[in-house]
């Protein structure tokens, strides 16, 4: 892995940390914690990608987080 991406990647896990909050004793990670605030399944699945080649149980909650939040309707 070059200099370059291994900074990247590096940015990459910062802004996901960043982005992380507890909201009803749930640890969350949002696109963003200023602007869009909230779990929306499309960006939580790639966020749960991502974080699962660190914190495997953190992406595993953010999956059950949304789809156990899902209405009827999917």
């Amino acid at each position: 892995m070059s200099a370059r991406d291994i900074r990247l990647k590096r940015r990459a896990v910062a802004c996901l940390k960043n982005n992380t909050f507890y909201h009803q004793g749930q640890k969350l990670v949002v696109p963003s914690k200023y602007i869009y605030k909230g779990v929306w399944n499309w960006d939580s699945m790639f966020h749960a990608l991502a974080i699962s080649r660190w914190n495997i149980d953190l992406a595993i909650s953010q999956i059950k987080y949304f789809i156990d939040r899902q209405d009827e309707k999917g």
